[in-house]
């Protein structure tokens, strides 16, 4: 539980947002399991907890100093159920009798590539996904929609000068109930919207340099097609 005797540091902008994303989901369709992936000190699991759904709340990360902090914290602080496990999230199984949510932020779209790669389609159906990547999110994007996920919602957010796309996506369901695929390159954007604008021109730039050593042309494409969306 979060009180004055025991706060949790307040989370920023872009886990404010990504809590809040959670919440609206909740209010629609309640997930069995909620997974906070990579979960670093937990911030962002304990704030869902205490909204004190109906849920198992799991944290997961690969380092023990930080899973080991974090679990002797819930274990004196924490209401409702939890879970902590010390993995890579490539390893972990999921129940497929139950509904999960797995949130993904602040890790490389590699990265997210590398998890999405390790499930089977079976997963597929029973897991929604949550990502807000740090690095790669053209490429994350690409995998995205060439397998035909469905969008549910994205936003962009900024804090402490960084631009952050949060990405709320499915394959459950998708041929009953079809949801925009997700774009190469989004399609939340706001050209009146300064943040937004140098957000794209920052990924333009990023591709723009890329394609320096990149003889297929590939990176230049990308960096015409960002650089399109404010033109």
């Amino acid at each position: 539980m979060i009180t004055s005797h025991n706060p949790v540091p307040k989370l920023g902008k872009r886990l404010k947002a990504i809590l809040h994303q959670v919440n609206v989901a909740q209010q629609q369709q309640i997930y069995d399991y909620i997974w906070d992936g990579c979960c670093d000190h937990g911030y962002l699991g304990i704030h869902i907890q205490a909204l004190h759904q109906p849920y198992r709340m799991v944290y997961v990360d690969r380092l023990s100093h930080l899973t080991n902090e974090l679990n002797t914290r819930l274990k004196h602080s924490s209401e409702g159920k939890f879970q902590v496990i010390t993995a890579n999230i490539c390893d972990l199984t999921f129940d497929k009798s139950k509904r999960h949510l797995m949130i993904l932020a602040g890790v490389g779209g590699e990265q997210i590539i590398q998890f999405l790669e390790s499930r089977t389609h079976q997963d597929y159906e029973q897991i929604d996904f949550m990502f807000s990547p740090s690095t790669g999110q053209h490429e994350l994007r690409s995998y995205l929609n060439f397998h035909k996920f469905g969008l549910i919602h994205e936003t962009l957010v900024t804090e402490n000068k960084r631009s952050y796309e949060i990405i709320y996506t499915t394959l459950r369901g998708i041929s009953e109930n079809p949801l925009p695929k997700i774009s190469n390159f989004g399609e939340m954007w706001q050209t009146s919207n300064q943040e937004h604008v140098q957000y794209i021109e920052k990924l333009a730039n990023h591709y723009l340099q890329k394609s320096r050593n990149d003889h297929s042309g590939q990176s230049a494409s990308v960096a015409s097609q960002y650089q399109s969306i404010i033109s």
